[in-house]
């Protein structure tokens, strides 16, 4: 999961938060909210896999993420997994995707990329 997205759920999550603050009968400094397919869905202080499809997102007050994984739609997922940021790809030049010959690909062969 790339950062951007992690962001973009821990802001959502925080808005429901906020967004459901007055409500009584929940502490929401506590537990996970849960999100699937970027729409909030509810709260829960200890959200069981078994009870969500695989792919919904569980976020909790400080911003770390767990994704229900395994099972199927029907009986739930197996198991919560936390998520983790991807790492960039790096290389000594910082060029790591850089293609010297982008072209090649049409002729078969490497094209210059100055005119002679």
């Amino acid at each position: 999961m790339n950062t951007l997205d992690q962001n973009k759920l821990v802001a959502l999550a925080a808005d429901y938060r906020q967004a459901n603050a007055d409500n009584p009968a929940i502490d929401f400094s506590t537990g996970f909210v849960i999100v699937y397919r970027d729409e909030a869905w509810g709260w829960s202080l200890k959200p069981s896999p078994s009870s969500w499809k695989p792919g919904t997102i569980a976020i909790d007050p400080t911003g770390n993420i767990e994704i229900a994984v395994g099972g199927n739609d029907y009986d739930g997922a197996d198991t919560w997994e936390v998520a983790q940021p991807e790492q960039p790809q790096s290389s000594e030049s910082g060029w790591s995707h850089y293609d010297p010959n982008p072209f090649s690909w049409m002729t078969g062969t490497a094209v210059s990329p100055t005119r002679h």
